[in-house]
Formats: structure tokens, sequence, C-alpha cells
């Protein structure tokens, strides 16, 4: 499934803990790990080639305890600008995923995407992982956790039946079987009157029973359906905290037939706001 993934690091504590999920991931199939640490400023900077090395040994002795847990790995420390250098070199080593972490403000807040994450989110074609780091405070020193350590056991797919969602839809078939339980939710707008609503309810209704169905066949145990009106992304954040799951799953750039839901800015709003894990599936651009 993701046989090869890029993981964008810095090797801060957040990143560093960021590692923690990549023996979850080997489940899924991955055998290679590409470490990226961009480097920032200009690349005609004396200082900046210093820094470069500096960081590329520091991946060098990351490398080397990754490959004691199975993987092959391979380093890199581009110059540029972040995103742009992350994203550039998922495609020069075809990663099947970008995994990256994104750290919250404190607990009790809305979390919110840095703007590299942000920028990687929405210059990328490959499917991207975007892990929660939180933090908190113990015995006065500021340390990280994942938000969730095993997120393939409750997995929300978001779907507005778009050709944008279609491999989103793929990938949790892929998935079915890791995970406990599924729940599949879709989210049509309020509309202009409320027998429209009411019947863009029932289609979805239908549709996700047919989603159900499928996702029973590639091995989901457990497959609920949430049709839900209102405003996208506030419904799906509120479906992942009432039934916890540990990842959202859904496409970006669609839009769907049935009232709504534009899977681009309800996508990265998701991706910035929920304090759950959100793998997103980007549309191939024309």
């Amino acid at each position: 499934m993701f046989t090869r993934v890029l993981v964008a690091t810095d090797l801060s504590p957040g990143a560093e803990k960021l590692l923690v999920c990549l023996e979850e991931l080997k489940h899924l199939g991955t055998e290679e790990l590409v470490l990226v640490w961009v480097t920032e400023g200009d690349p005609d900077d004396p200082a900046l080639r210093k820094r470069q090395t500096e960081q590329l040994d520091q991946l060098e002795r990351e490398k080397e305890q990754l490959e004691t847990m199975g993987f092959t790995v391979m380093v890199s420390a581009p110059m540029g600008r972040p995103a742009e250098g992350i994203v550039q070199a998922a495609h020069d080593h075809s990663a099947s995923l970008i995994l990256i972490s994104s750290r919250g403000r404190n607990t009790f807040r809305d979390l919110f995407l840095g703007s590299t994450v942000s920028d990687v989110i929405r210059l990328t074609d490959i499917p991207t992982l975007i892990e929660r780091v939180e933090r908190f405070e113990e015995l006065e020193m500021e340390a990280c956790r994942l938000a969730y350590q095993r997120k393939f056991e409750r997995v929300l797919l978001a779907t507005d039946f778009s050709e944008a969602a279609h491999d989103a839809e793929a990938l949790m078939k892929q998935l079915a079987s890791h995970a406990q339980k599924v729940i599949v939710t879709s989210v049509v707008d309020r509309g202009s009157t409320e027998q429209e609503v009411e019947r863009h309810l029932r289609e979805v209704g239908q549709r996700l029973q047919q989603v159900k169905t499928s996702l029973a066949r590639w091995g989901a145990s457990t497959v609920e359906i949430y049709p839900r009106i209102g405003i996208a992304s506030n419904s799906i954040i509120q479906v992942a905290e009432q039934e916890d799951v540990t990842l959202i799953v859904m496409g970006t750039r669609g839009r769907g037939r049935l009232g709504g839901l534009y899977l681009g800015s309800t996508a990265e709003a998701v991706a910035r706001r929920s304090r759950r894990p959100v793998l997103l599936m980007p549309f191939p651009r024309n």
C-alpha cells in the first residue's frame, strides 16, 4: 500500500515522536523510508552548507536506528523552501506517502497547521498523513507525544462520492481489514428548502449504505454510516470526536453532486482543526 514513505523531519522532539508510528506503517507494507530534512536559506551561504552537512550527519544516525527495525532507509537534506523541498523529494524518490507532523497549541484548543504542513497539502499530489503531536508540561519540561499511536483502529472515511473522494474510498478498502471499526460519513448543505434537504439526505444515506456493503466485502468487521446536514468540516470533526476515531481519511479538491461538501477547503479545514491524525488523498491535477 505505502511501500516507500517519505518522512519529513527536523529531528526536533516532536518530529522524533513521529518515527514511533513507523512500526505501525510496517504492518501495512512499508519497506522503505526516505528521511528528508530541508535546509532552508541561501544555497550560496557557506554557513548553510555547513548546516546541511550537520543535518545529513544527524539523519545518518537516525537511519542506522531505523534500519535495525528492518527498513531500508535513505536520507536527504535538500536546500530550498521546506514545503517545496519535501514535495520535490517525494517525487524524486517515488514516495507513495508523505508523513509529516503538526503540533498543537495545547490540548484544549484547536490544533493548527504550521505553514509548511499547510503548503505541503496544497502542493502535493501524493497521499499525505498528518500526524498529530501534542505538547504537555511534565516536571516543568516540555515534552511531546503522538496524539494517537494506534491510528488504524477506528477510522473515519469522509466522502462526497466525487471523483476526488474515489481514491480515498479505494484506500479505505485496503485499510478495512486492519480497522476494528470503520465510520463513513457524508455531509449535505442545509439546502434552500426542507424538501430538498430531505431528498439529499435520503440519497446520501443510500450511497453510504453502498459504501458500507463494499467495505464489509473488503474485510471491515464493523461499519457504521453517518449521513449529516450542516457545514462539512464541522460535521466531520463532530463525528470524529463522537466516535473517538484514531484516523480521518478523506480526499481533496473535489465537489460532490449531493448538495455540496467541497473537499478542498473542507479537507484543509479538517486538517487544520481536527485533533485526530488526517490522511489526505489528493485528486490528481489535470
